[in-house]
């Protein structure tokens, strides 16, 4: 195989050595057809890259990204815009390096057995997702666990997460507003939802209770009930009996409104109600089987209406009338506001006391008299 050492290339005819070939056209667009995807897959990283393409200083991206400082309208858009076409995400640990807090907002709910929580969290979590924020959800109501205290663990935990504002539906057992006072001293934005805090000057997005009322009456009016009592208690309490008051028309108003802890039913039974209006609807389905129990039929004997439209309403025999508490609205609107208040956006981003009206679902605990 010796003679290989000496030989030479010499090309054959009508063959070009390939090394000398030229690319075909086909190649050249391939190359570009790679380039262009390798692009797409490889979206920029870094404020600096976005800075130089939009050709504006990297203080001005980080100021229109978290909406900040002085940046005007069309600008920030084209950075917004820009930013979501590559995909941009400002790193979670730069943020905590530099002191601001992470788009997530914390949620705290005392329990989700009843589906009351759950719609809460939902329309917060939509609201939080529409605008680039995520959420963390914290239950305070645990066997053998102060409600309080989970809610105060829950805070701290927040807090040293670096999240950005909180969602808080204080505990009808609350004692004080200690979670309210702790949310301020940590400088952690939040609002009240469905109920007002402890402080009255807490930010809050709450049910019409006022309203609420108003609709049980105007539907046992229209069912011709004009004996009606109603078993009062729970932090609504107050608002029930204000309505109570105005829309009984009786001096004796107040004898007509029982506790649940100390029923005496022959007291009730005294005033042959046509109609019991109970705060909860875990208070109607009590009541019901109470009624049942000593052979008063719901509602052939006495109409029965809750509060809230829980799963409870509408699985229990008979099914109960109860006022509907928009709970994803509300969670919506709250984590909207809430954000919008991190973002430092709207007329007064400081304060809200915003109310959600209820409407009625009738079902078939009430019955028309005559």
């Amino acid at each position: 195989m010796g003679f290989l050492k000496n030989a030479q290339s010499v090309p054959l005819p009508g063959f070009v050595p390939i090394r000398s070939q030229q690319s075909p056209p086909w190649k050249k667009g391939l190359r570009l057809y790679a380039a262009a995807i390798h692009a797409n897959s490889n979206p920029m990283r870094s404020l600096k890259s976005l800075a130089q393409e939009v050709g504006v200083s990297v203080a001005t991206i980080s100021n229109a990204l978290n909406h900040k400082g002085k940046v005007s309208a069309p600008l920030r858009a084209k950075i917004l815009k820009l930013a979501k076409k590559y995909h941009y995400e400002p790193s979670a640990h730069a943020r905590v390096l530099h002191g601001q807090r992470m788009p997530v907002l914390g949620i705290i709910i005392t329990s989700m057995h009843d589906g009351l929580g759950q719609g809460f969290f939902e329309g917060a979590d939509r609201a939080a997702m529409e605008q680039g924020y995520s959420s963390i959800l914290s239950i305070s109501s645990h066997i053998g666990q102060e409600i309080s205290e989970m809610e105060l663990q829950a805070v701290a935990r927040f807090d040293a997460l670096r999240i950005g504002g909180v969602l808080y539906l204080p505990s009808a057992a609350a004692p004080d507003d200690r979670v309210e006072q702790a949310l301020t001293q940590r400088n952690l934005p939040f609002a009240t939802i469905y109920r007002q805090g402890k402080n009255p000057q807490s930010p809050s997005i709450t049910v019409d209770h006022r309203r609420g009322m108003h609709l049980v009456f105007d539907h046992l009016e229209d069912y011709q009930h004009d004996r009606i009592a109603m078993i009062a208690s729970g932090p609504e309490a107050n608002f029930m009996i204000e309505v109570f008051r105005e829309r009984s028309g009786r001096a004796d108003w107040q004898s007509w409104i029982f506790a649940e802890e100390t029923l005496n039913l022959d007291a009730l039974f005294q005033k042959q109600p046509t109609a019991l209006i109970t705060p909860s609807d875990e208070a109607g389905l009590r009541m019901s089987r109470l009624l049942q129990s000593v052979g008063k039929s719901v509602p052939e004997d006495i109409s029965v209406v809750g509060y809230r439209d829980t799963l409870v309403a509408s699985t229990m025999t008979p099914s109960l009338t109860t006022v509907h508490v928009p709970t994803e609205k509300i969670g919506y609107a709250a984590a909207d506001w809430l954000i919008r208040r991190l973002r430092g956006e709207g007329e007064d981003s400081a304060s809200v006391h915003q109310q959600i009206a209820p409407h009625l679902v009738v079902r078939d605990s009430t019955r028309r008299l005559g």
